[in-house]
């Protein structure tokens, strides 16, 4: 008796995750903006809002560790989002599991296995759920920082374009991302705008966002433009440099990974061969034999 209540409990909770997931509720502007004009002992003090308890509580008990925070900037997901996928994604695996082993009572049957290994399946299921939205996470994490290298080469060409143009370097830079769409131009037009207001250089934000989201190919930048100073034509050479830099690594990548690919087919392209010449050469082999 008691087995089938808890599998049913876990059930719900999955049900209730998976439906809290789906449908987080969204950030209320005018909240953000007063939170923002807050002294630190009212920041402290409003902290202990329900929400803020709840979400605290959820990010202790499934914690999102100091590892994932790179990952999870580069694809704009909050920590407490990413603890509800963990719980979506596990509860939903646990009463997979329950209901797997609650099929054969609806039915009339007796159950697969006993409520001590339930509990075990439920617990590894539900563990497999987290370590999979984690993999996903840096599989997807991975996917951008890769991307963002064609991005660069992007726009380190306009930028040399419209500094050979006359453009300041600081206006070159703002206008080439402008000219681009996409994930890794809007973090471009971004981090640009937040130096512009802050009055600082463009090269130290573009290295505190890179070192953030661990994009190497932006700290490079950042670096390569410190070193060439305010002057246009030195940063108009050292850029065309590191645009020609990251097109090579670029290239051998895809080149790289085109090898691979021809080498992962070799092995089922034989098996096709040797089907097909056993295939041919059956009937021969059956006359032989019934000599």
């Amino acid at each position: 008796m008691i087995a089938p209540m808890a599998s049913c409990v876990m059930a719900a909770a999955g049900l209730w995750c998976l439906g809290r997931a789906i449908r987080l509720p969204p950030a209320n502007l005018g909240r953000a903006l007063a939170a923002l004009n807050q002294p630190p002992t009212a920041a402290k003090t409003a902290t202990g809002k329900p929400g803020q308890v709840m979400g605290s509580i959820i990010d202790r008990l499934v914690p999102t560790t100091r590892r994932l925070a790179p990952d999870l900037a580069i694809v704009a997901r909050t920590g407490e989002e990413h603890v509800m996928h963990r719980l979506r994604t596990g509860g939903f695996w646990a009463a997979g599991v329950t209901g797997i082993w609650a099929a054969p009572l609806l039915a009339g049957g007796r159950p697969l296995t006993g409520p001590i290994l339930l509990a075990g399946a439920i617990v590894a299921a539900g563990i497999s759920g987290i370590v999979t939205t984690d993999r996903q996470l840096r599989s997807t994490a991975t996917e951008r920082r890769a991307d963002f290298d064609g991005i660069a080469v992007t726009w380190l060409g306009l930028v040399s374009i419209l500094i050979a143009g006359g453009a300041g370097t600081e206006h070159a830079l703002s206008d080439a991302a402008d000219h681009g769409d996409g994930w890794g131009f809007t973090l471009l037009r971004r981090t640009l705008q937040t130096a512009a207001i802050g009055n600082a250089n463009p090269w130290d934000e573009l290295a505190d966002v890179g070192g953030r989201f661990e994009l190497e190919t932006l700290t490079d930048i950042a670096a390569t433009m410190q070193l060439a100073g305010t002057s246009g034509a030195h940063v108009r050479s050292s850029l065309q440099t590191k645009a020609n830099a990251l097109r090579s690594r670029q290239t051998a990548a895809i080149e790289r990974d085109a090898t691979t690919r021809t080498t992962a087919m070799a092995g089922p392209t034989g098996l096709m061969v040797l089907g097909f010449v056993t295939l041919l050469l059956y009937p021969a082999l059956t006359a032989v034999a019934a000599l």
